[in-house]
């Protein structure tokens, strides 16, 4: 679900799921996501995943460090998410 007016997806994200530096499970782990619904940025691509693709997306983590969080965390119907700009 996209926000109105902020340019947002809005979405439901598994608990615990862990935000990357990077676009990449390399990467730094920059911080998890403790809540289980949350907004997003922006997306972009890199790693395949278990989701069946390789689309990130970028968020503020409960934590307050910004990262990136493979699609397969989110509870999106597709991705990446129609509307939602690429970064």
């Amino acid at each position: 679900m996209r926000g109105p007016l902020d340019g947002r997806l809005y979405c439901g994200n598994r608990q615990g799921a862990k935000g990357y530096a990077h676009r990449s499970y390399g990467s730094a782990v920059r911080g998890q996501m403790n809540s289980t619904f949350s907004w997003f940025a922006c997306w972009g691509r890199g790693d395949s995943h278990g989701g069946g693709n390789n689309i990130w997306y970028w968020t503020q983590l409960d934590n307050g460090q910004w990262g990136n969080m493979p699609a397969v965390d989110l509870r999106t119907t597709v991705d990446p998410a129609p509307g939602l700009r690429e970064c």
